[in-house]
């Protein structure tokens, strides 16, 4: 959609240019929102079904559409878009701001006297990316607590804070770390998915990009950001799943430890290692209800 609207007003001599880049600008905005929509809502429906594995709260036999999964994904699609949307939207701005500001700077480059503007325009870019990453790391935390509990998003932000601090501030950034890993995971995928589509493009029938103008170049961004949008989606799987313990296991050992106990056992010797290592908290011999 974006490149469509770009070539159809650039063929259009008389057209406005501030238009065409509040246009392209909403529909980049549209695109990141909607993949990280996807993304929370994956988190949280992750989130919902955990909890009843976690007190071992399922029934033996229960028919498809009762299934916990199921049941978890129709509470977050149905109850909690609204704060998913909320707070994917805050990132969101935050995002697009910065592509676009990136974008200014290289602008701002090709002049002569731009480079008092092209430094402002950076430090406006890094805070942007600052702000966009402390938000993304605390919705991804806040959406486990909707997922759980069903909370607003700012009630689960505040819960989030809380739960920071009883961590340690070491073990929320093996947490970012871990996110991190995923994030360049999901970006080699894209990376991957370009090439192909560019493999695809030079060796695949010439018919199919006849009459397109810079084939190579719009496959290509649109294998890459595809790939990646999907690729992070997958991910958010293990992410949740990894949060999700991680909060759970932060807030209620003991249901844990009542409704599987070996399990208990293991992951309280990681996260006593874990809490001695890094700084954090520990359980194992006393632990908080």
């Amino acid at each position: 959609a974006v490149y469509g609207l770009f070539h159809y007003k650039s063929s259009k001599k008389n057209e406005d240019r501030q238009a065409l880049a509040l246009s392209m600008f909403l529909l980049i905005c549209i695109w990141f929102w909607t993949s990280r929509v996807v993304k929370y809502v994956t988190v949280a429906t992750v989130a919902g079904t955990m909890k009843w594995w976690w007190a071992d709260e399922t029934p033996e036999t229960l028919p498809p559409v009762q299934k916990p999964a199921v049941v978890a994904l129709f509470r977050t699609w149905m109850f909690n878009l609204g704060s998913i949307a909320l707070g994917a939207l805050l990132v969101d701005i935050f995002d697009v701001s910065m592509t676009c500001l990136r974008r200014s700077r290289e602008w701002a480059e090709r002049y002569p006297h731009g480079l008092c503007a092209s430094c402002l325009v950076a430090a406006c870019a890094c805070a942007c990316g600052a702000c966009e990453g402390g938000c993304d790391v605390v919705n991804a935390y806040a959406f486990v607590f909707v997922g759980i509990h069903g909370y607003s998003f700012f009630s689960a932000g505040k819960h989030v804070i809380t739960v920071f601090h009883k961590m340690g501030r070491k073990a929320n950034d093996t947490e970012i770390f871990t996110d991190y890993v995923f994030f360049w995971q999901a970006v080699a995928i894209g990376m991957a998915a370009c090439i192909f589509g560019l493999y695809m493009v030079k060796n695949g029938d010439p018919e199919l990009s006849a009459g397109t103008r810079h084939a190579e170049v719009i496959v290509g961004f649109i294998g890459l950001f595809s790939g990646t949008a999907v690729a992070s989606c997958v991910f958010a799987l293990i992410t949740g799943a990894n949060k999700t313990t991680a909060l759970l296991f932060s807030d209620t050992p003991r249901v844990l430890a009542v409704a599987h106990p070996d399990e208990f056992a293991t992951l309280a010797t990681v996260w006593q290692f874990g809490g001695a290592a890094l700084g954090g908290p520990t359980y194992g011999s006393s632990m908080e209800p």
